[in-house]
């Protein structure tokens, strides 16, 4: 008997909660506002409403995507660096859609749509990518110049043409410069002390090289072939000129083109009787040494 007592009462009490929680989840406008048939919107979009309120939507890390892209342009771009927080958050609505005005608060809401059997939910939204373009240009290389063509008695070196008789920076061959006190003459790097000579009348020097000994503006003599006058260098002093030496004769003040020096160690010249040639037959150059008839 006593335990039939007992067990009428645990039933009772279960009721009593039962009612009571009915009566909390009835009890006010925003429960009814939420879980009434009637009212707008419908029922189905309410509920649906308080489904997406009570969820939570968690965002994972970003993924970084880095593409490449590589250009030729004839000028460089200019690159801009895109900074990417990455981040893991949840997001949990808080605003109460336009409607729910009978519910005084969002706990009240919430509570409301628990009470028509809306639970909390979790919803993990896909991994975003972030999409970072890195483009890389280059600069064509501009196109090589067009071969020169060099007259008869010179050489290109580095597109340039050159004696390379007489060049100091260039003498016999293309970059082989001479060492500094070193003059290049026939395409040789010598002291200058080889072409030295007696000066005084423009004597022959030079043996089978057949030059002529021109004095300098310092006076000292030097073993050269005598040319013409036209196309020579006037000078004042030997720092005018690439051989170094800034002759006096009659052609003035003039540079000494180191293709035409003549060392004075070469043998003996064989001196031959020139032949007589009529006045009339013969045109007269001014030359080094002179007027002279060819």
């Amino acid at each position: 008997m006593k335990f039939s007592f007992t067990l009428l009462g645990l039933l009772s009490s279960q009721a009593v909660a039962s009612n009571v929680f009915k009566r909390a989840c009835n009890a006010d406008n925003c429960s009814r506002g939420i879980a009434g048939t009637n009212g707008s919107p419908p029922r189905t979009s309410r509920i649906a409403d308080c489904s997406k309120l009570l969820a939570t939507t968690i965002t994972p890390s970003a993924s970084t995507v880095t593409v490449s892209i590589t250009t030729t342009l004839p000028t460089l771009l200019a690159t801009s660096t895109i900074i990417v927080d990455k981040r893991q958050a949840a997001v949990i609505p808080g605003v109460l859609p336009a409607y729910a005005t009978y519910c005084k608060s969002y706990a009240a809401y919430t509570s409301a749509c628990s009470c028509a059997g809306v639970t909390q939910t979790t919803v993990y939204a896909s991994t975003p990518i972030v999409t970072v373009t890195a483009t890389a240009t280059s600069t064509p290389l501009p196109p090589p110049p067009p071969a020169v063509t060099c007259p008869t008695g010179q050489t290109a070196c580095s597109n340039t043409c050159i004696d390379l008789t007489s060049s100091n920076a260039n003498c016999g061959a293309c970059g082989n410069a001479c060492a500094t006190g070193y003059v290049c003459g026939q395409g040789q790097c010598v002291l200058p002390s080889t072409y030295s000579c007696t000066p005084g009348g423009f004597p022959a020097c030079g043996g089978s090289c057949g030059g002529t000994c021109f004095p300098d503006v310092n006076g000292a003599g030097v073993c050269k072939i005598s040319v013409s006058c036209a196309g020579l260098t006037a000078c004042n002093t030997g720092a005018d000129c690439e051989s170094t030496y800034c002759l006096v004769n009659a052609c003035g003040r003039v540079c000494a083109a180191t293709s035409k020096l003549c060392p004075t160690n070469n043998n003996p010249k064989m001196l031959f009787a020139k032949k007589y040639v009529a006045l009339e037959e013969r045109t007269v150059v001014l030359t080094e040494i002179g007027p002279v008839g060819v």
